[in-house]
């Protein structure tokens, strides 16, 4: 496994930022919803974040400082399904 830590300009991500999952250690989505209501409001809701440098389960869920309050400004990553 390879970690994304290359931004989509081709800069390094440093070791410490995080980005939103709304994924549990188990890989799928969180069972209480917590995606700071579909990643659209930053107020009092939750949100579930990992650190993208990771390989393990700190990728999606950086346990046990989950959930944490949308304010943060956390990377958001997007994936295609076919």
């Amino acid at each position: 496994l390879a970690p994304i830590q290359v931004t989509q300009h081709g800069e390094l991500i440093d070791g410490n930022q995080a980005a939103w999952s709304n994924t549990g250690s188990d890989g799928f989505a969180a069972a209480d919803p917590q995606s700071c209501n579909d990643w659209t409001i930053a107020d009092l809701t939750l949100g579930r974040w990992g650190f993208p440098i990771y390989t393990d389960v700190r990728w999606t869920d950086a346990y046990p400082n989950n959930p944490i309050g949308c304010a943060a400004e956390f990377r958001v990553y997007c994936f295609e399904q076919e």
